[in-house]
């Protein structure tokens, strides 16, 4: 009797794990260039980088961030933190599938972003980019029309060779 009721339950539980496994698809689908391509403003940010000094910063410490990612594979990127300040950045990013990654121009050639990300929850209006070795490190974006004028204003072009800790949020 006991042989059977074992023989049950692991019967029940095999179905259990297979129906619940059923139609899964945990892949994300790939990115085009198109799907990306405009204007974003980043609305949250769960994750810490390093300012120049080593010290760290978070979201509370952003002032803004907006990125600009053209079709043609470069992008621009506005940031304001502050212990830096107004900040333009720009250079060029690549999708593989559903990741994104990039460099950023300095005056001798180029620094890889810190990480590469996924891009999930791509919508017309809204994405997630999602660090793939950096744990916890979620940033969403929103799409709008521009980057404002007084932004762009403030900003200096940083071209200079960029120790890790100078560069931008990704």
């Amino acid at each position: 009797m006991k042989i059977f009721q074992w023989t049950t339950i692991l019967l029940c539980a095999s179905v259990l794990c297979w129906s619940c496994n059923k139609g899964e698809n945990t892949e994300v689908p790939a990115v085009t260039y198109e799907d990306v391509n405009g204007v974003w403003q980043l609305k949250n940010w769960t994750g810490e980088a390093n300012n120049p000094d080593g010290t760290s910063y978070t979201f509370d410490d952003v002032v803004y961030v907006y990125v600009v990612l053209e079709a043609n594979q470069t992008f621009e990127l506005y940031q304001n933190i502050s212990a830096i300040g107004a900040a333009k950045l720009s250079g060029s990013y690549s999708l593989d599938g559903s990741t994104i990654h990039g460099s950023y121009k300095t005056a001798t050639g180029s620094t890889f972003w810190s990480d590469a990300y996924t891009v999930s929850n791509l919508t017309e209006n809204g994405m997630t980019w999602t660090a793939a070795h950096a744990t916890g490190d979620v940033q969403q974006f929103v799409r709008v029309e521009a980057v404002p004028q007084e932004v762009i204003d403030q900003s200096t072009e940083v071209r200079a060779a960029m120790p890790v800790s100078m560069q931008g949020i990704f």
